[in-house]
């Protein structure tokens, strides 16, 4: 605030507060690298900078008190022999009345040590002696044959000398919070310690009721946006991710126990709003930094293994494992560059099977049998886009990869697009027919007449939206998103306008039939629009 309301320049501003803009983890960096105060300075050029240490004097001060402090309790000092000692002595006593005592009186030599006293003087270095010579005698003998056991053994006598080396690796790894966070740090202990409690036990109601608390506790606290990579380095996303992969294994051991999918809605709906807080908290953590993404990417292959789960309710966007295993790379080239044939093969397979078969789920709801699932579709696409487009920019690998997917599997293009599909704009149109059967369904009941699309069969009905509140679906729309996803796919996948002029590619969408979907509004032609074609998107 100070800094605000001064006159400074813009440049020594942002000198000043540099340490609080920068990552916590160069924060304490910034903080173990302060210099050592100097008494005298040796240069008088007032341009010459002493420290480059951007913090106040008061808190440089505070960490080299800390650092003394630190040096006293560990016992790092320089042993002194008994010479140099009587020297200091008589260096300290200047008068010259001891001085001639000492010459005329002779001093007694000084009792022989008590060993028992010196043992007890010297504390934990008896401890660490012991150890060093019974490990040297180990080492020294022939009885001892296992290449484990010996490499456990130098190890831990590697650790005898390298306490100094421990201390700063631990000191670079520390965090340094201000006293009112003490609350929220307590708080964290609190529900990560009964989160970790919960990895070894069968869910109950009770334990469920727990880890939801405690998920939501953890991500309102202040330390999850604040301090990232303090996350990532206590492991709590694995803690997480190990509870999911229990529910997960449990659920799928229980349906190959029983030979088909779990019947009990209960169990499944507890299962899955498990599920549920594990991949919001998992969603949230990736967002706070990079290195947190990059912890994540680790566990794409099992995300995706369960990416089919739950896509089906609209409610649950951004909270399923599908959501969880694109947060992981999302905006980052590096990671999104790191993406294997084989996971984004995966994918196309679920897409395919959109293609080809409807939504079991939504059908035992109630809803009509389309012969396909747009809705699951358009998260599969939303996946891919993910992966080809990237802080605005094209990844040409990705694209041409999707791209080649897509040709491999023509079922991913949706009932209007593989093989002797009718069209895009035909589908547009359908999809809008049956987007207003709906709506009539809706105003009039069972009763309604007046229907435009086949879709809905002989015999008309639809959910309501009063009982399917959140996850409440309108096919027609669902088709008109999923195609809108499946062109924005192409078009962030296509190659430099360049590239398109020289080669003779196939067209996946014919231009004048994407001119005639563009035409097309509310459900009514634009014959102004239709009547003028530009010659770029003229079929070629």
């Amino acid at each position: 605030m100070d800094i605000k309301q001064s006159d400074m320049s813009p440049a020594e501003a942002a000198k000043k507060t540099k340490e609080f803009r920068c990552p916590p983890k160069e924060q304490m960096f910034r903080l173990l690298k302060c210099k050592v105060k100097e008494e005298e300075a040796t240069i008088l050029d007032d341009d010459v900078e002493y420290d480059q240490c951007p913090m106040a004097e008061n808190l440089q001060q505070q960490l080299r008190d800390f650092c003394a402090l630190l040096v006293e309790k560990i016992g790092n000092e320089d042993e002194v022999n008994d010479e140099e000692r009587q020297d200091l002595i008589e260096t300290e006593d200047g008068s010259w009345v001891d001085s001639l005592a000492r010459l005329v009186v002779a001093v007694p030599p000084p009792p022989p040590p008590d060993e028992k006293v010196l043992i007890t003087k010297k504390g934990t270095r008896n401890f660490r002696d012991m150890v060093i010579n019974m490990l040297r005698d180990w080492a020294l003998g022939e009885f001892i044959e296992s290449n484990e056991l010996i490499r456990k053994m130098f190890n831990l006598l590697l650790r005898q000398y390298s306490g100094v080396r421990e201390l700063q690796e631990a000191m670079a790894q520390t965090y340094v919070l201000h006293e009112r966070n003490n609350l929220d740090v307590q708080d964290f202990i609190i529900y990560l310690i009964q989160i970790r409690e919960l990895l070894t036990v069968q869910f109950e109601h009770t334990e469920e009721a727990i880890l939801k608390r405690g998920l939501w506790k953890l991500m309102n606290n202040r330390i999850f946006f604040q301090h990232p990579d303090l996350m990532r380095l206590l492991s709590v996303h694995e803690n997480v991710m190990s509870i999911m992969m229990n529910i997960l294994t449990a659920q799928q051991g229980a349906a190959e126990h029983e030979g088909e999918e779990i019947k009990d809605s209960a169990a499944g709906k507890d299962s899955s709003e498990m599920v549920v807080a594990c991949s919001r908290f998992l969603c949230y953590f990736c967002r706070t930094s990079r290195q947190n993404q990059k912890a994540m990417f680790e566990h794409l292959s099992f995300l995706l293994d369960n990416a089919t789960m739950l896509l089906a309710r609209p409610s649950l966007r951004g909270s399923v494992p599908l959501d969880v295993a694109y947060s992981s790379f999302m905006d980052n080239n590096e990671l999104a560059l790191a993406l294997k044939e084989e996971e984004l093969d995966k994918v196309a397979v679920y897409l395919s099977r959109c293609g080809l078969q409807p939504n079991s789920e939504m059908i035992a709801k109630g809803y009509p049998d389309i012969g396909w699932d747009p809705v699951e579709g358009e998260r599969y696409i939303d996946f891919l886009r993910f992966c080809v487009w990237i802080n605005g920019e094209n990844v040409e690998e990705n694209a041409n990869l999707v791209i080649r997917l897509l040709i491999r599997r023509p079922e991913c293009l949706g009932v209007a697009l593989k093989g002797e599909g009718q069209g895009l704009f035909a589908a547009f149109k359908e999809a809008i027919a049956l987007s207003e059967d709906i709506r009539v369904l809706e105003e009039e009941g069972e009763n309604a007449t007046m229907l435009n699309s086949g879709l809905l069969g002989e015999s008309p009905s639809y959910p309501s939206k009063e009982a399917e509140g959140e996850d409440y679906l309108d096919l027609g729309a669902a088709t008109l998103d999923f195609y809108s996803s499946l062109v924005d796919l192409l078009a962030k996948c296509a190659p430099d306008p360049m590239a398109i002029q020289v080669s003779n590619g196939k067209f996946y969408i014919f231009p004048s039939d994407f001119f005639r979907v563009v035409a097309y509004r509310n459900g009514k032609k634009n014959f102004r629009l239709e009547k003028v074609t530009p010659f770029e998107l003229e079929p070629s």
